[in-house]
């Protein structure tokens, strides 16, 4: 092993900041084929804590008893649940967070194979940073305070 890979994890402190009318939230319009909707995530609990992992560009997220708590409509059809992040590629403008969504409650048209309640279906999102923002790596290693972007594409893997 090389030296630096001895090194204890390295945590940092990450937030979603946005107006859907709750303390910490991101919100934002979501599309499906040619159908347009909405989507809103909150923090619920403590703010989740990345962990670096040995790769410079790939980061385990730890939520730290909170939940992202998570809407999204399209018309009449809706899909509401609690997203739990696990990991967190990045060493670009567009970082993009891994782990599942807890489907509590679907009404859906559009995709019927998208998810019953109950179940726990994998998901991505990729987050836009503007040009000339610090990437997440460089606020988890102390060269910038803090970074903001919007969430640029998601998707949620539908189950056979």
């Amino acid at each position: 092993m090389e030296p630096s890979s001895l090194a204890a994890p390295v945590q940092t402190q990450m937030s979603f900041i946005g107006s859907c009318g709750h303390a910490s939230c991101i919100e934002g319009d979501a599309y499906f084929g040619s159908n347009a909707g909405t989507y809103d995530m909150w923090i619920t609990g403590n703010n989740p804590l990345i962990t670096a992992t040995k790769s410079p560009n790939i980061f385990a997220v730890n939520m730290n008893g909170g939940t992202l708590n998570f809407n999204f409509s399209i018309g009449s059809s809706t899909i509401t649940g609690t997203i739990q992040l696990t990991m967190l590629k990045d060493g670009t403008n567009a970082p993009q967070f891994l782990g599942t969504l807890t489907v509590f409650k679907r009404h859906w048209h559009l995709c019927p194979r998208s998810g019953k309640a109950g179940n726990i279906v994998p998901l991505d999102l990729t987050i836009s940073l503007p040009p000339g923002s610090a990437l997440v790596d460089q606020v988890v290693a102390g060269l910038a305070g803090s970074t903001t972007g919007t969430v640029s594409s998601g998707e949620i893997i539908r189950r056979a």
